[in-house]
């Protein structure tokens, strides 16, 4: 078991904590070779990242939130740590396939929670969404969209008014930002299956950004985002942090 940190000075704390109390050592460290676990000491979008390194090893990864609010991350216990590790359970989450398409350029990022599609000028985005090769819409016209995992709906996607998915719907969610046409449009889920792509009208009057769980492209054209059947994450929760209650409690407020 070995760690990574986010360099916060809170994780700094944690981490010189359980090096000492533990011998838990950093994951660059050179006796780091092929943990067993990984412990994630940040915040969610820091345990985002580390998730996202560990698509090709599946190297399962526990949080410590040292950050703020903490969703994907468990609470530090300095005194049982190795018996809130050794009883958590896993869940093994999906990932995105996000295909960016701009002039010449193109881009393949995976997500853990969200991709979306923000407008970059004072003009309003005006996309055309197509799911499984059928076109839901050639006139979006609002803000943006975002294209949510399960776990990615209790984020982005519900601050904005989308519908959050229980963690086993096999389901992913595309919602809307501000939607002008359609009126009022929210979320529309669909099944993990889909193939959402996006065409951006306009771009050169009306620019939009495109980003990947905060990995941002700019000026992108079009877009193809799906769930990459081939990949998964793992990430571990203590018994008293369930990631499944935590996505009830989610949905009830």
């Amino acid at each position: 078991m070995f760690y990574s940190s986010s360099g916060s000075e809170k994780a700094k704390s944690v981490a010189a904590f359980i090096d000492s109390r533990y011998g838990i050592k950093c994951i660059d460290s050179p006796e780091a070779v092929n943990p067993s676990i990984i412990l994630a000491l940040g915040g969610d979008g820091f345990m985002l990242d580390t998730l996202r390194s560990t698509i090709e090893s599946q190297i399962p990864v526990y949080g410590i939130n040292c950050g703020n609010v903490g969703f994907l991350l468990n609470k530090f216990h300095p005194d049982r740590l190795l018996e809130d590790v050794e009883s958590a359970s896993m869940y093994t989450l999906p990932v995105l396939n996000a295909e960016f398409f701009g002039e010449n350029v193109s881009s393949v990022v995976n997500a853990i929670n969200d991709c979306y599609f923000l407008r970059s000028h004072t003009k309003a985005a005006k996309l055309g969404i197509m799911v499984d090769g059928k076109t839901l819409t050639e006139n979006f016209v609002g803000d943006g969209l975002i294209v949510s995992t399960p776990i990615g709906s209790t984020a982005y996607n519900l601050a904005v008014g989308g519908a959050v998915l229980s963690l086993n719907s096999h389901c992913i969610v595309l919602t809307g930002i501000n939607s002008f046409i359609p009126k009022g449009f929210k979320s529309l889920v669909l099944p993990r299956d889909s193939i959402i792509e996006i065409k951006v009208h306009h771009h050169d009057r009306r620019p939009v950004i495109a980003a990947g769980d905060a990995q941002i492209f700019l000026r992108v054209e079009r877009a193809r985002i799906s769930i990459d059947k081939k990949k998964t994450v793992s990430a571990l929760f203590a018994a008293s942090e369930s990631l499944y209650d935590k996505i009830i409690r989610t949905q009830f407020r």
